[in-house]
């Protein structure tokens, strides 16, 4: 499974994200996080995924439609030209989020977090090692930082 948000994620009371890759740029809260079964889990908190998500797909579709024939060359001059929006949209984004306060964004588990999950907030990433109760992880002095209940 792979969600990508720009705006953020937030969960019900029952809650849980299990298995797959979850990018946000806004704060992400869930109840329970990862799985007792070891899953492969990761959480990410960035910039635009979703834009970045939708480059890396168009990205994919030129390359298939390059593969298939001459004929589709129309449609990939419009997949480009997207591609080259899109990427231009992500700059404006990412020149304005260098200039606002990182140390605000956070992801908050309010129950369990299992083992083998892979927590990232921008390039700062940290594989939790053993179940954990209730915690908030931001970004602390340029470090990950993991404030536990």
């Amino acid at each position: 499974c792979r969600v990508a948000a720009d705006k953020g994620l937030i969960g019900s009371a029952e809650s849980s994200i299990i298995g797959g890759l979850i990018q946000s740029s806004g704060n992400i809260v869930t109840t329970n996080l990862g799985s007792p079964f070891a899953l492969s889990n990761e959480v990410e908190l960035g910039i635009s995924p979703f834009i970045k998500e939708e480059i890396t797909n168009l990205e994919m579709e030129i390359a298939r439609l390059k593969k298939k024939s001459n004929q589709n060359k129309p449609r990939i001059k419009l997949t480009e030209d997207r591609v080259s929006k899109l990427q231009d949209e992500y700059e404006e984004i990412l020149i304005n989020f260098l200039g606002e306060k990182t140390q605000d964004n956070f992801i908050k588990v309010n129950n369990k977090v299992f083992p083998e999950v892979q927590i990232r907030i921008f390039d700062k990433l940290k594989k939790i090692t053993r179940e954990m109760n209730g915690i908030i992880i931001s970004i602390r002095n340029e470090e990950l930082n993991i404030n536990e209940s």
